[in-house]
Formats: C-alpha cells, sequence, structure tokens
C-alpha cells in the first residue's frame, strides 16, 4: 500500500503540473472584454508575459485580466475608446521595451 502512495504522488504532482498553464507564448492582443477576461481565468498563473502587449482601439473597458501581470518583456501598446483608468496594471514592474498610451475622446 504504502508503494502505491509513493508512485501516486509524483504522478499527481505531474498531471498537476501539466494542467497549470503559466503564460502563452509570443505576442498578446485584445480586442474585446471577454478576451480580456478570459485571459485571467484561462492563464491564471502568468505573471511574466515574453512577448508584446497590444490592446488597440477596441471594446476594453478593464485590464483587469491582467491583474497578475508582473513584466512584459516587449512592449505595451494601449490606444483605446473605452478605457477610463489603468486599473489591473497595479502589480505591473517592469516593461522590457516601450508603454505607448494614446486616449481618445
Amino acid at each position: 500500500m504504502k508503494l502505491t502512495r509513493i508512485l501516486l504522488f509524483p504522478l499527481l504532482l505531474i498531471v498537476n503540473i501539466a494542467m497549470a498553464q503559466d503564460c502563452p507564448p509570443g505576442d498578446l492582443s485584445f480586442i474585446n472584454q471577454t478576451q480580456m477576461n478570459a485571459f485571467l481565468s484561462n492563464y491564471p498563473n502568468c505573471t511574466e508575459i515574453e512577448g508584446n502587449v497590444l490592446i488597440k482601439l477596441s471594446e476594453v473597458t478593464s485590464l483587469s485580466g491582467l491583474q497578475n501581470i508582473i513584466s512584459i518583456g516587449g512592449y505595451l501598446d494601449l490606444a483605446l475608446l473605452d478605457l477610463t483608468n489603468l486599473s489591473g496594471l497595479d502589480n505591473l514592474i517592469s516593461i522590457g521595451d516601450y508603454l505607448y498610451i494614446v486616449i481618445i475622446i
């Protein structure tokens, strides 16, 4: 019985690690709030995005889907119509390339 538990524990650990998705590779682009919200649901352990993040002329009204992000390896490009604040980027510490914000009134 002990041998079964000893062998089963590492197997469960490997399955758990495989099921947890960190961050998607490459660049990210968001065009609506549903995509933004889904990002947090699909990648709850994602804290470091390797590529660029583009949110341009979209229907995104909240950046809350990025609340766990602490670093972006490339640029962060925000050019929005409906965004009223930058809440959701509170934990962002570093951007590897540049931050580009255009406010359209």
